[in-house]
């Protein structure tokens, strides 16, 4: 902690600033303004900086909060935004921390200044770091050939990352470390050379749909544009995804905790300073006020009379002795009732003023009391809304992975009916050709989908005689008709159960055929119903199944598990309907009785993705 706030009372002082950083509270100096909260307890410490430049053109802020343990483990966030949204360089601070921190060495390309050549040697660190459920930065992976200069490009790589430190990690692969990058990630997840992909966190090597959501810069790109104009490009996703990336929940609790110390300094108006302001005037002194035997008395004052035995009068004397020792004594019923309530022996201004300071304490501390009860209410509100946007982002990233499968769907559906077409122009030629004009397609090959899971399993009994067979929770397959208000994935899931239903059927008609429901789905027979091979998941990873595996056992006849329930993995994606994302998981056990046991219909169970 000691390094961080050095560092930064470095880089303020080297804008001027010649005030303390070390102190809570709020400090302004011409243009500049430091809030500084902070919290130590026995254990951990928090501080947290907010510093604003306000200039002619634009006002600058920059946020640096920092955590460290007795433990030694620790983090730092560093946030830099302006009004009018211009791009921002990476301030020389973050630089500076990045090279003075002790790094994990599981972060140390993430927060490396530049990109960095990863061998070999150093593929199976990094897809681990890839697929690693904790990760919250990004990934970029540039992969390159034989073909390519390697030198040369790892050179413009590191120009290209100038904008990513401490935000996101560049590694670029020799040709080695590419191809064996390929064999560990799949076809679908490799980098290509020439080409820089971009890794989110959650990324699932298992998952073919889960490509879809790791961008490419392609070759042309990287060809076209200036450096510059690279690093910025960039430097704009990595910020960008640092904006709507949900942070860690201990992180934000941190950060909620310094909001709370940072309202009480406003509330109570302590520790806050401003330099160089001019001297305020001193306090005019309280005169000794004489009493005026010809002033009028005003009103609510009893005036003395003769009757009141307890006023004497010194009469004038021209014998100084007398006059110094002589006193004009006022005793007043009303005035000694004051005396008497307010606890004084006499009155003067010094302690009719202490009075006054202390009621307005109490009627300040009463005050204060209401405003940090209605703060601490906005707090937990602004706290609460804070969840809801992050949730929303959530809901963005993933209704965009659903529409790049749908677009993927879509286009696939798109080039099959035109082949469709072509083929039933060509069949029509030669039914004409061969006087076939009444042949019509009977109403068994009509499809006609349920419109609701509650539908569904209803007409779940008409596949039974062809070998699909459902022992899952019906109670759980209709409930997803709360979030599918028009059957939207309830029709996808029959699609897939007639499917599974022509995957059986064609390893009957062909018996010889040892092809899975992948090889099927990858190379469908003419004359088959197909699904996107992008909706199938042959298995989970081992991560997944190794903490969430016992909600991967589900229910099926003795005859096929003597326990009378059994692992599933294999699974389709049906889609995305509200805050779920159903499944379909199942069982092929043709080898054994010809039969596919439907296990589970239901909401998407936990794996490493799972919020």
């Amino acid at each position: 902690m000691d390094f961080i706030v050095h560092e930064f009372a470095e880089w303020v002082r080297g804008k001027g600033w010649r005030q303390t950083v070390t102190e809570s509270g709020i400090r302004e100096q011409n243009e500049y303004r430091l809030s500084v909260a902070r919290q130590a307890l026995p254990t951990t410490e928090i501080i947290r900086f907010r510093w604003s430049e306000t200039r002619p053109d634009n006002t600058w802020r920059t946020e640096l909060a920092a955590y460290t343990s007795k433990s030694g483990d620790g983090w730092f966030l560093l946030q830099v935004r302006n009004q009018r949204g211009w791009f921002v360089d990476a301030p020389r601070i973050a630089r500076e921390l990045v090279e003075g921190l002790t790094i994990k060495p599981s972060e140390s390309l993430q927060l490396a200044r530049t990109a960095q050549q990863v061998p070999y040697s150093g593929v199976a660190d990094l897809v681990a770091r890839v697929q690693a459920p904790e990760r919250h930065g990004l990934i970029f992976v540039a992969g390159t050939n034989h073909q390519l200069p390697f030198d040369i490009f790892l050179e413009k790589a590191r120009k290209w990352s100038k904008e990513l430190t401490a935000q996101a990690e560049f590694a670029v692969l020799d040709p080695v470390a590419t191809a064996e990058f390929h064999r560990l990630a799949g076809e679908q997840h490799a980098v290509a050379p020439g080409t820089i992909r971009n890794f989110l966190p959650g990324t699932d090597f298992d998952d073919p749909d889960d490509a879809l959501r790791h961008r490419y810069l392609a070759t042309a790109t990287l060809t076209k544009l200036p450096d510059r104009a690279l690093q910025q490009l960039l430097g704009r996703i990595a910020r960008r995804h640092a904006a709507t990336h949900k942070l860690p929940k201990d992180l934000i609790a941190a950060l909620r905790t310094l909001d709370r110390v940072e309202n009480k300094h406003v509330l109570q108006g302590s520790n806050i300073a401003t330099a160089y302001d001019a001297p305020t005037e001193p306090g005019l002194a309280n005169p000794a006020v004489e009493p005026d035997p010809t002033t009028e008395p005003t009103i609510g004052v009893h005036a003395p009379t003769d009757s009141d035995a307890a006023t004497t009068l010194a009469e004038p004397t021209t014998d100084s002795a007398s006059a110094a020792t002589s006193t004009t004594t006022l005793i007043d019923p009303d005035l000694a009732l004051v005396r008497e309530i307010l606890g004084l022996t006499t009155i003067t201004r010094d302690a009719l003023q202490a009075i006054k300071i202390r009621a307005d304490a109490d009627h300040n501390a009463a005050t204060l009391s209401r405003a940090d009860q209605l703060v601490e209410e906005k707090q937990e509100e602004i706290n609460h809304l804070e969840d809801l946007v992050s949730e929303r982002n959530d809901s963005i990233e993933q209704l965009e992975y659903q529409l790049g499968l749908e677009t993927e769907e879509r286009q696939r559906l798109t080039d099959t009916t035109h082949s469709q077409q072509l083929e039933i122009g060509s069949l029509r030629r030669q039914l004409a050709d061969a006087g076939a004009y009444n042949i019509v397609v009977p109403p068994s090959e009509r499809t006609e989908y349920p419109g609701s899971y509650l539908q569904l399993l209803d007409q779940l009994g008409q596949l039974e005689p062809d070998g699909i067979e459902f022992t899952g929770d019906q109670d759980i397959c209709g409930d997803l008709d709360r979030h599918d208000a028009h059957g939207t994935t309830a029709n996808v899931a029959w699609e897939v159960l007639l499917t599974l239903r022509d995957y059986l059927r064609a390893r009957t008609d062909n018996p010889t055929c040892s092809r899975n429901v992948h090889a099927y789905l990858s190379d469908p027979p003419p004359g088959y119903r197909t699904v996107s091979l992008g909706k199938f998941a042959a298995s989970e990873s081992p991560k997944t199944m190794q903490q969430w595996g016992d909600e991967r056992i589900f229910p099926v006849p003795t005859s096929v598990a003597p326990s009378g329930r059994i692992i599933m993995q294999a699974h389709f994606r049906l889609g995305r309907s509200s805050q779920i994302s159903p499944r379909l998981y199942y069982l092929d056990n043709w080898s054994n009785d010809r039969k596919i046991y439907i296990g589970y219909i239901g909401p998407h169970l936990t794996n490493t993705k799972t919020s």
